[in-house]
């Protein structure tokens, strides 16, 4: 209720588009459950994924032991066959069997990126490993509440627990930690 206009619609978007992405793998596993994780069907799936985020990295299925067996977009194949096992999120959706949000990490594929990992399941029930979006956290939150403070005297910063910044109006800043980066300690 006394939560300032800025920050309400910036929730509201964000629970929006978190709703989207939500819905859009759920759609995406139940398919990968009935095709498989590889193959034709499986790769059209996962680019159709994609495809539906402009902020996505690459989309891929994960079996069970924590392997990429199908990746797209198609310059992202030769990841097929990484052991990604040993990253927090594919131990905790592959024991758990439910969505996972990682924090931002340095990826195999090069980049620093958050991985939303969901469960599959085929249509009797067996676990059959996970579909993973991943994402490019500052340019979905930029996307989606950017312009909301635009003009206005607010700032919005989005920040993860561990201290990283997701989104700030200075693009400078997104990337530092604000418990860790030389450039806040004065101020800690």
């Amino acid at each position: 209720e006394n939560q300032p206009i800025p920050l309400i619609q910036a929730q509201q978007q964000l629970q929006s588009e978190f709703n989207r992405i939500s819905l859009e793998m759920s759609r995406t596993a139940v398919h990968l459950g009935k095709s498989g994780l590889t193959g034709d069907s499986a790769r059209l799936a996962l680019q159709d994924l994609c495809r539906k985020f402009d902020y996505a990295v690459d989309c891929s299925a994960v079996t069970p032991q924590g392997i990429m067996v199908t990746v797209e977009p198609s310059y992202y194949s030769l990841l097929e066959g990484s052991d990604i096992s040993q990253q927090s999120q594919i131990i905790q959706v592959m024991t758990q069997h439910r969505p996972v949000l990682s924090p931002v990490f340095r990826t195999i594929e090069g980049v620093d990126a958050a991985d939303i990992e969901y469960p599959v399941f085929s249509p009797g029930g067996n676990f059959l490993g996970s579909v993973s979006l991943l994402i490019l956290p500052e340019k979905m939150l930029a996307d989606h509440i950017g312009s909301i403070t635009k003009g206005l005297p607010v700032r919005l910063w989005v920040m993860e627990p561990g201290g990283r910044i997701l989104h700030d109006r200075d693009a400078a800043q997104i990337g530092r930690n604000l418990f860790t980066s030389d450039f806040y300690s004065p101020y800690i």
